[in-house]
Order: C-alpha cells, then sequence, then structure tokens
C-alpha cells in the first residue's frame, strides 16, 4: 500500500486548500517566498498559507469517511476524549490531552471520528480536558 502524499494548509483570509505542497525559500522567479498549496498543475495554480497550518494526509480515514490530517481533532471511543493528529516517533498517533497516545489502526478506526482541527477548533483542543460525545459538534 502506498499512501498519497497530499497536503493541505490555511491562508491569511481564513480559506483551506488541498494538494502539492511546494516551499519558495529563494527563486529567480517574482515569487515571495513562503509555503504553497498546488493542484497538479502545480505553481500557477498555487496559494500562499500560513506554514503553521499545513498538515499533512496521513493515509486514513475516519469512520464517515472523512480524510485525516496532522492537526486535526479525532474524537476517539476506545479513550472517550478528543486527540490531536500529530507525527512524533516516526508514526502518525493520536494525542491526548493528558499526554497519552494512540497509535493508528486500520482496525480502531471505526471508532474514531473527525470532529475538526486545532486552528479552527481550538476549543476543542484544551489541556487536560476531556469531551463526552453529546459536548462535541460532529463535523
Amino acid at each position: 500500500m502506498s499512501i498519497k502524499l497530499k497536503f493541505r494548509g490555511k491562508d491569511v483570509n481564513g480559506d483551506w486548500y488541498y494538494g502539492n505542497l511546494t516551499v519558495m525559500e529563494s527563486s529567480d522567479y517574482p515569487i515571495p517566498n513562503g509555503m504553497y498549496i498546488a493542484n497538479s498543475a502545480g505553481m500557477p495554480f498555487a496559494f500562499q498559507v500560513r506554514p503553521e497550518t499545513v498538515g499533512q494526509f496521513i493515509g486514513l480515514s475516519d469512520r464517515e469517511g472523512k480524510e485525516l490530517y496532522t492537526h486535526d481533532l479525532v474524537y476517539s471511543k476506545l479513550s472517550k476524549s478528543v486527540g490531536k493528529v500529530v507525527f512524533m516517533a516516526g508514526r502518525f498517533c493520536l494525542l491526548f490531552p493528558s499526554g497519552n497516545e494512540m497509535t493508528f489502526m486500520k482496525e480502531n478506526r471505526s471508532k474514531l471520528t473527525k470532529v475538526g482541527n486545532i486552528f479552527d477548533d481550538p476549543e476543542l483542543w484544551k489541556k487536560g480536558e476531556q469531551k463526552t460525545p453529546g459536548e462535541i459538534r460532529l463535523i
């Protein structure tokens, strides 16, 4: 199985873009330095995004088929709380406010529901706070 490399990022106007990631550090082109998300056509159709919002597709979806990216917030029926999708120690996992982590496995994705991301829904990610399913607005 190969994972399709795909990224997303948010621009300064708050719009999300999905596709290939390009990092411009110096160029002969009249394009400002920064991070860009583009479709397969490349730079002429690229959108500059805020670097801190760039997330990578992890190759898995939640129980409803929604793609999961780093920085997404996911409710786990197993831990009964919201975790943040992160890449650490060479793997993608859910990091919970308690500091516990859970490795993604195809077997447990039926118990995961994407509820937002840390940029649009920061209230769902509060240090030490546990959420019950009734308190979470499912997207």
